[in-house]
């Protein structure tokens, strides 16, 4: 609800957009993270109420699932954040190198300080210029960016073909806002 309230207006302009990102990601509370916000889910006809980071775990397992199918050397996540994704990965598949990129000094900065992985490299990039060369990437994935980047999504999902291999996973479940 927080990022979608924040970033829904398209009229914000990049800088603007960019100043409300970090301010989210600076008074981003992990603690409160793993029991609020409360999601719904629907499953088999059946709706409840969960906490986020079940969502998380569920987007997690359907990026984990590809991964093993097979032998990837490198991802890219695209909006990467404060590594929710990104370390977890990185943790079950140490053979893999994973770069996160994000467009938030607050995010990137978090993510260099908590950074305990050999096989994690994270950059401050805007995903419309990603500066990779074509087919650097056997896989990439976003998880709940694209949706905040309605201005730019055309040009992101360009840069992010030209640059992956063979696998790209677009994790973004907000059909009304898109």
């Amino acid at each position: 609800f927080y990022t979608k309230k924040l970033f829904k207006k398209s009229s914000i302009q990049s800088n603007q957009r960019t100043k409300d990102y970090n301010i989210h990601w600076s008074k981003f509370n992990f603690e409160n993270y793993k029991f609020k916000p409360y999601v719904w889910h629907k499953y088999q006809n059946d709706v409840f109420l969960s906490p986020g980071n079940l969502t998380q775990e569920i987007f997690q397992s359907l990026i984990i699932s590809e991964i093993k199918k097979k032998k990837f050397t490198s991802i890219l996540e695209v909006g990467c954040g404060i590594g929710l994704n990104i370390f977890n990965l990185a943790k079950q598949f140490p053979s893999i190198n994973f770069t996160g990129i994000d467009i938030s000094d607050e995010a990137i900065n978090f993510c260099k300080k908590n950074n305990n992985f050999k096989n994690v490299e994270f950059i401050k990039e805007n995903a419309a210029k990603i500066n990779f060369k074509d087919n650097y990437f056997d896989m990439t994935y976003t998880v709940l960016a694209l949706e905040q980047m309605q201005q730019i999504q055309k040009e992101v999902i360009k840069k992010i073909t030209q640059i992956t291999k063979d696998r790209i996973i677009l994790i973004e479940p907000f059909r009304d806002v898109n």
